[in-house]
């Protein structure tokens, strides 16, 4: 039989809990530790902890919903077995977290939202698929980073707003968002790895909105591995979604587990515009030394790395591109078309 498990705070400030429930104390930090496999809801809201309080949801593997908000002395929360939220996973204005682990969650319903945790510092959903509308952070001091590396659709807006020390985004499987896109205010911000997303989906008859400002300039005006091309491209694209292969053995792997050719990209690479020509790098992978075969001539190369940290530059068209100098690693090479606005992505292995 389903049920819901609150911790009460009656007037003796003594804690109340289920049978199946127990507490323990850890470097002057209370566990509390829930046994249930399957609650109806995760709730606390305007709760104040008498002590640093740590709760762990044991053997959690579904609920209705996860609503934690407004309270204090609450500084972490476990769900080391969590997969599926049917509603909205909301956490919100809790002063005292600084951590939150759901490592095998793969599906949110609904809105997946961090708001105002002043001293949540990383976010990491490794097995996270799928939310069925926003992917929310806002005015989140301490984030670092954010961290889902399989999220492949978000049913709704991502949106990221002035969370001031946030300087990874790292959603590189994201292939489709379902309303808007807004990127603002993250003034530390370094790497926007959103590299494979095809397509943004306008649910109304307006054209997809789409907005960067007020970040690093590196986001701003040349973000690493995604480039705003216009509305109609990402809505329109016809191109296939990556897809898995069987038939490239031959082709070399990178670090990422991304193909590629020996003469040329693979097809999946990600590019900051549909490019109307065909772009290859070659050779590679390289030993320190390449060249763009292409129908138009870029009339600037930059050169990051994997982590999105920019390496080098080439501000004039030349024959080759010397690298030798780099350690050897997976590149991405942007290069920006002659119109100042376009842009074209393409990975490159250096041996």
């Amino acid at each position: 039989m389903r049920k819901i498990t609150f911790l009460i705070i009656v007037l003796t400030g003594t804690y109340v809990f289920s049978k199946e429930n127990y507490t323990t104390l850890a470097n002057e930090v209370k566990v509390v530790e829930f046994l249930d496999e399957i609650l109806d809801m995760v709730n606390y809201n305007d709760y104040d902890f008498q002590e640093p309080t740590k709760l762990i949801y044991k053997n959690l593997i579904a609920t209705e919903m996860v609503f934690v908000t407004n309270t204090k002395n609450l500084v972490a929360i476990e769900f080391p077995k969590l997969n599926h939220v049917k509603g909205d996973f909301y956490i919100g204005n809790n002063s005292d977290l600084n951590q939150l682990n759901s490592p095998l969650l793969e599906f949110v319903d609904e809105e997946l939202s961090f708001h105002q945790n002043p001293k949540l510092e990383k976010i990491n959903f490794h097995q996270l698929k799928r939310t069925g509308h926003h992917l929310y952070f806002h005015q989140n001091n301490d984030l670092t980073s954010v961290n889902a590396p399989m999220l492949e659709e978000i049913v709704g807006p991502l949106y990221f707003h002035q969370n001031l020390n946030l300087k990874v985004i790292h959603l590189p499987e994201l292939l489709i968002i379902n309303d808007y896109l807004y990127v603002n205010g993250n003034r530390s911000l370094e790497t926007l790895n959103i590299c494979n997303l095809k397509r943004i989906i306008q649910t109304s008859d307006q054209e997809p909105y789409i907005y960067l400002a007020d970040n690093t300039d590196t986001i701003d005006q040349s973000p690493f591995c995604f480039y705003l091309d216009s509305p109609e491209n990402l809505q329109n694209q016809d191109d296939e979604l990556p897809h898995n292969n069987e038939d490239e053995s031959e082709e070399v792997k990178d670090n990422d587990g991304d193909n590629l050719g020996e003469e040329e990209d693979s097809e999946d690479d990600p590019t900051i515009e549909d490019e109307p020509t065909r772009v290859s790098l070659y050779p590679n992978p390289t030993k320190g030394v390449f060249r763009i075969d292409s129908e138009i001539e870029f009339y600037k190369i930059e050169i990051y790395e994997a982590t999105g940290n920019l390496v080098a530059t080439f501000r004039s068209p030349q024959e080759e591109y010397d690298i030798s100098l780099l350690p050897s690693g997976l590149y991405y090479v942007l290069a920006y078309h002659p119109d100042g606005v376009h842009a074209t992505v393409k990975k490159l292995m250096l041996q």
